[in-house]
Formats: structure tokens, sequence, C-alpha cells
């Protein structure tokens, strides 16, 4: 459903320079879509102080911080702008999609003049969008293109839209996409509307059943200024455009007792970082230990001064302490976070999805559950052996290696490179800040320098078209570069699509509430892969050498990144690889014996428990 109503922050200022109160402000406020009785379009304010309705007639709109929670709305007309800020950036796009939709779909932005001038006195809110009235502005909106007579600005930019449009062979478009995001399953439903009464949650569940995605919806449903989202890894936190937990928490490694830990936080800028937080995101919780978890949860409530479970602050946990667990040093015991003291008493909801949305083959989701619990008896060793001799190389595009050490794929892509012949063309980022290349390679998922040539294998590293299987980990080959786009590489996926990659941005916090960007294409050399940077990524055809497998839960993050059975070779099965640590399988059927989910009943598809 679209959004008729937000809560935010709000500023309404006077565009004529006239009026004695040029600019008010308002920490709380909300906006209401309606109608009057001609049908017109109306916007209603509620603010503490009063209660204002305006007719929308001539406007703009003003979306390019939209993410953060911010937009801009100005009634020409009326010579007034309104500031939007701090509003759930899911909640805002929806407001102004329902906004744009529902003003094109009628057609007439005037009001209509009936006889004399008479005030409007009715204001009911606006209906939520349908398929209709999509259809009806689009209809409109082609409709109207060459009949109206826009202002200059407009005039160019429409001419623009309908080239673009025209190259494409498609019809013009409004100015906001009309496709709408992924419906959630019931289950991932009950995890946001816990989050949105307030609780403390954690959620968890296997590879592939959309944990990052709905983590992303529940970031977009909270106000931005009091929303931290952390990870535990900081190629995790660029994936919700957050930064990293230690550089949150502000007391680096936690390795200080508790005392120095709180006297580290308590500095200025990372006491006034704490006491603003109210709703803290983790995600890849499984490689934060149970020590430093406790450390921060005593850091919040002495920072903060309140002796609540982390210091009042809600918290949003999600990750899978099946797949890879904390790196322990110095040969201290390890110990998941489930283990932390705090754990129990911070945390009120638990929920585990089930609804495997990575694979479709009912055949290889129970493979991947038996691996991911530890077992492996002889049929599945049986199967994965005879994937070996499967032949997923198709158009030129060549098997994913997916390997245990870092240093091998270095050396695999860089070897594979050097053998292709023909000229390279180097890319090199355009960062936002000078910070050290390491470090900001260490940030995201593309580094500062890529080397392409003619044939090379690449991947994606960030969703462009998820309708059109361009998502993260999409497989390809290199074909061609335009010059027309700076020498861009036409890159031939392993579904057949053949695209243009062009550069794209990728942004990271930092501790002292920072942005800091990356432009880069969003590809990488694919030869080989590392397991721990394949985490969340979805493979076409990979293949696998899990002689090496060092840890519980390795073997079956590799073996889990493969769409399908068709689309994985393992060169050298051994029963022996497959472990899931009994600490952690304990903590599950637990979890899976005290959950209750709240809402609607999960759809009949597929659960990652069912038996063979």
């Amino acid at each position: 459903m679209e959004a008729t109503c937000i809560q935010c922050s709000l500023a309404i200022e006077s565009l004529s320079g006239q009026s004695t109160c040029q600019r008010k402000s308002f920490a709380k406020a909300e906006l209401t879509l309606g109608r009057n009785e001609n049908g017109s379009i109306m916007i209603q304010l509620n603010t503490p102080q009063e209660t204002i309705t305006q007719l929308i007639k001539q406007h703009t709109v003003h979306t390019k911080f939209l993410r953060d929670g911010k937009a801009t709305i100005r009634l020409i007309t009326q010579g007034v702008q309104l500031l939007i800020s701090n509003c759930p950036p899911d909640n805002l796009a929806s407001f102004v999609k329902t906004l744009e939709v529902k003003l094109a779909a009628r057609g007439d932005l005037q009001v209509k003049r009936t006889g004399a001038r008479r005030v409007l006195h009715t204001f009911n809110e606006i209906s939520p969008l349908t398929g209709g009235d999509v259809k009806a502005a689009i209809e409109k909106t082609k409709s109207s293109a060459m009949a109206t007579t826009p202002c200059r600005e407009h005039k160019a930019k429409t001419a623009i839209k309908r080239k673009l449009a025209t190259e494409k062979n498609e019809s013009p478009q409004l100015s906001l996409p009309m496709n709408k995001m992924p419906e959630l399953t019931a289950e991932q439903v009950g995890v946001l509307t816990a989050v949105q009464q307030g609780k403390n949650v954690f959620f968890t569940g296997s590879a592939g059943t959309g944990k990052s995605y709905l983590l992303k919806r529940i970031i977009g449903s909270l106000p931005p200024s009091s929303t931290f989202a952390t990870a535990s890894t900081g190629v995790a936190a660029c994936h919700i455009g957050g930064t990293t937990l230690h550089a949150f928490a502000g007391i680096g490694s936690g390795d200080g007792d508790v005392c120095a830990c709180v006297a580290m936080a308590s500095k200025q800028l990372r006491a006034e970082r704490w006491r603003r937080c109210r709703h803290l995101i983790i995600d890849e919780i499984s490689m934060i230990d149970a020590e430093y978890f406790d450390k921060v949860e005593t850091v919040a409530r002495k920072v903060r001064q309140c002796e609540r479970p982390f210091g009042g602050i809600q918290l949003v946990i999600c990750g899978d302490f099946l797949q890879l667990p904390p790196v322990i040093k110095d040969g201290r015991e390890q110990k998941f976070c489930f283990q932390a003291d705090s754990w129990k008493y911070c945390l009120e909801v638990s929920l585990h999805l089930s609804i495997v949305h990575r694979q479709t083959d009912l055949k290889f989701i129970k493979i991947l559950q038996y691996i991911r619990t530890g077992r492996c008896p002889t049929i599945v060793a049986d199967i994965l052996s005879s994937t070996s001799t499967n032949v997923i190389e198709h158009d030129g595009i060549m098997a994913t290696r997916l390997c245990t050490h870092k240093e091998n794929v270095d050396s695999i892509n860089r070897g594979e490179l050097a053998k292709l012949k023909g000229m390279s063309k180097t890319f090199e980022s355009t960062d936002s800040a000078q910070v050290p290349t390491s470090q900001m390679d260490a940030l995201f998922p593309v580094k500062s320098r890529l080397e392409l040539k003619l044939g090379a294998q690449v991947m994606l590293t960030k969703n462009l078209d998820i309708q059109r299987g361009l998502v993260n980990g999409a497989r390809g080959i290199v074909l061609d570069f335009v010059q027309e786009h700076k020498a861009a590489p036409v890159v031939k996926f392993a579904s057949g699509l053949k695209r243009v990659i062009t550069p794209e941005v990728w942004s990271v916090k930092t501790a002292a509430g920072n942005v800091l960007t990356r432009k880069q294409l969003p590809l990488k050399l694919a030869w080989a892969l590392s397991i721990h940077k394949s985490q969340g990524m979805s493979l076409d055809c990979v293949e696998m050498s899990l002689s090496r497998v060092f840890e519980s839960g390795q073997a079956y993050v590799a073996l889990s990144r493969a769409r399908s059975l068709q689309g994985l070779r393992v060169l050298d099965f051994d029963r022996n690889c497959v472990r899931a640590n009994p600490t952690v399988l304990k903590f599950y059927h637990q979890l899976k014996q005290s959950q209750s989910i709240p809402g609607p009943q999960t759809p009949k598809r597929i659960k990652y428990d069912e038996e063979t």
C-alpha cells in the first residue's frame, strides 16, 4: 500500500520574501494527501501549532536526497516550499510517488473555476494508489506530452526523456518509477511489524531467505536522524549504507577493559552519537563475539546514563550463526554473540525466516539445509560429488572458483587476465575523501582500480535490475568497450542479456556521521572469489575446492552461493568438510521451539526444515 500520510520534521519557507515570518520549523509534523469537494488534490500540514491545508496547483518536487529521508515540495502558486526531513525514506518515496501519480492520473493540475470564486472547505484523505491510477497516469502523461506548453526548463527535460525513451523503444514515463518493490512474505511482515512496534528484534535464516532485503526495508521504515545502520564488516556495512559496529561504538577493537571502553566512548562526538541513537541496526551478527557485544551494551548504558538494556536503544539484529563465526585472536575461546550475558535481556523477539528465495529446486534446497546443520548422509555426498563432471561453462562464461584463502583469489585473477590477448583498459574510482586507498578498498565491494580486457570474466557487485537478473553476483564476459561512454565495457551475462556497464556510486557512513562515497564500475574479475567475499551473492556458475575448509559453516556458505545444482561444480567433495558448531545447533533448536511469528500465516512455499 502506498503512503498517503507521513511523519517528519518540517520547515515551511516563503518564496516571496515579503512575509514577516519567512521560515517556520517544526521538529514533528504530519503531512497528509487529500481531495476537496471538487476532487482536486490537496496537502494538509499538521503541526503542534496549527493545521494548514493547501491546494496543489503548480508544483515541483525535489528528490535528490530522498534516500536520506529528505525532499522539498514547492507550491509555486502559493509561493511556499515545504522542506521535509527525518522522514523514513521508504515512506517518503511512497508518499511522493502517490502525489505525482494521483496528480498525473487526474490530468488537470489547476482548480476548475465554476463561476464565482469560493472557499473549498472539505478535506478527505486520498485513497492509496491502485493499478488503475498508475495506468491512467501513464496514459494522461502520454496524451498530454505534445499538447501542453511547459516552461523552458521542463520542456528541455521532457525532450531529453522522450529521446531516451525513443532510443529504448519505450513509451514516455512519469518522473518516478512505477514498479513496486517486491512484496514481503508473511514471516518478513512479522519481523517488520515487531520492529515498528518498538521491540528489540533478532531475525535469522539460512542463506537466500531475504535477510538483507528485509533489513533494507526496515532501515527505510525508520527515521534517519536517530537510526544507525551498522555491520560487523565494512563491505556488509556498505551494502546497507551504514558503518561498522566498531566505528559506531567508538571503542575500537574493544581490547581494553570495560572502564577503558566507557572512557573512549564518552568523548564528546562519540557520546553525542550514542545519545542521538534511538534505533541501532547490526548486520552479520555472527562475526561479532560475545565479549565485544557485552562491552558495547555496557557502554550504551553508561554513556546514555540509562540502565535499560542497551541504554534504551531499540536493537534490530540480523545474521546467521551457522555461517561465518567470529574471528578470534590470541587463542581465546570462541564465544558467539548469543552467549553474551546481555543477549537474553536485550532481545525481546527472535524470529527465523524459512522461505528460500535464491534457489527454486526443492532437492537442492534440502541438500543445503543438511549441509547447514552439519549433516551429510550418503545420498547428499553422492549428489555433490557427482557435480564434479558438470559442464557449467556456456557462451564464453566460465565458472567462478570459490577459494578459502584470499591470496589464491588475487593470484588466479591476475594470472587469467594476463593470458588474454589485447590491450587492457584501466578504470580508476572517484572517491569523495582523502582516505588511504587500502582503507577505502576494505569498505567498498569494488576496488579503486579495475583492469579489464576483452574476454575478461566479470561479475556484478551491485543490484542493477533485479527483474532482469542483473543482481549482485550475476556472471558475465566483456565483449566490447563503448567509446562514447568513456570506454565503458559491454558485458554479456549468463542470462543472455547484453548491457553497457557504467559507473555506480556506493556510500558508507563514518563514525562521525560523514558519508564516504566511491564511484566505480560495479564489476570485479570473476575467475576466482573468496568464500568470505561471496556472502550475499547469488552465483550462476560456480566451482569450488573444499579440501582446505577450516571453519564450521564455511562449506555451507560456499555451496549456498549457487543458484542451482546444474550451475555448481564441486571438484573434490569430502564429507569431512561439512561441519556445524554444536553450540549454534543447540541455540537454533531452542529458537525454533520458542519462536512465534506475528501476523498472517506463512504461505505454503518451500521451507528450510522440510524432511527428505
